[in-house]
């Protein structure tokens, strides 16, 4: 049976999703910040006689599954599919190709590599970077809208600015960054964070830095102070340059992330 989630199922549900903490995340940071249900999130779960079979969980235009189970019905997705209209559709891979075939007529679909770090066993000199404040939100913005990879959502500095600021004051990020003259040069924060883990991305270089290991110190610092606050840092990436060094730094691809941009209205 499909329906919406209860209040006095959020423990149970989230305990469920903590034994996989990196598949989950996603569904597990939007739980834990803003509840089961707002008017711009809803969480639904399949479940059979107490059993949970599968969990859907949609933030604003953004939708998001994780399957506990093989006997779950894809039917219940695409019929969610329908009525929420999202702008994106996106699971591990392991869980998403279990449903692909019912969506595929309607989804642009682009892989990530997906992996973790459990642990680092070396150092790296630290002579660059530092943590990233409040009071830097506004020279990290503009930065990073130098990016081409970050452009994708039209956003004014202004508007980059105070989404950075407020997740910092809101203890929702943190972010460490390499400032060379007079601007940020280098950064890595984390997108999401959990009681258990933490999305490392928005990670770049300025192209006239790079080459000279400035993002790897930025990657380094924020996966220690994961680490060393009791966070399993996680990211994605496709390309294979980063993925070398990534792996140099200790993560481990465990899975792919499928991100499937809707094409249309869903009938």
């Amino acid at each position: 049976m499909l329906r919406l989630v209860r209040a006095e199922e959020k423990e149970k549900l989230l305990n469920r999703l903590r034994k996989d903490p990196s598949r989950a995340m996603f569904i597990i940071g939007d739980i834990e910040q803003n509840g089961l249900h707002t008017d711009y999130q809803t969480t639904w779960i399949e479940e059979v006689d107490g059993e949970f079979l599968a969990v859907y969980l949609k933030y604003h235009k953004n939708f998001v599954f994780y399957l506990f189970d093989n006997s779950f019905e894809p039917k219940h997705l695409l019929d969610l599919l329908k009525q929420v209209q999202p702008i994106n559709c996106n699971a591990a891979k392991s869980h998403f190709n279990k449903v692909y075939p019912l969506i595929q007529s309607f989804v642009n679909v682009r892989e990530m590599f997906f992996c973790e770090c459990t642990s680092q066993d070396h150092g790296i000199a630290l002579t660059d970077v530092r943590r990233a404040k409040v009071s830097d939100a506004e020279a990290i913005a503009r930065s990073l809208d130098r990016i081409v990879e970050f452009n994708m959502e039209p956003l004014t500095i202004e508007e980059r600015t105070e989404r950075i600021r407020s997740r910092f004051e809101e203890n929702k990020s943190r972010g460490f960054m390499v400032e060379k003259d007079g601007q940020v040069v280098a950064y890595a924060s984390t997108a999401v964070e959990t009681g258990t883990s933490a999305m490392v991305a928005s990670v770049f270089c300025l192209p006239e830095y790079r080459g000279k290991g400035y993002a790897k110190q930025a990657v380094w610092a924020l996966t220690e102070d994961c680490l060393n606050n009791g966070l399993l840092p996680c990211l994605f990436y496709d390309n294979p340059s980063a993925g070398r060094i990534y792996h140099r730094l200790g993560y481990v691809t465990f899975d792919t992330w499928m991100l499937a941009k809707v094409e249309g209205e869903i009938r």
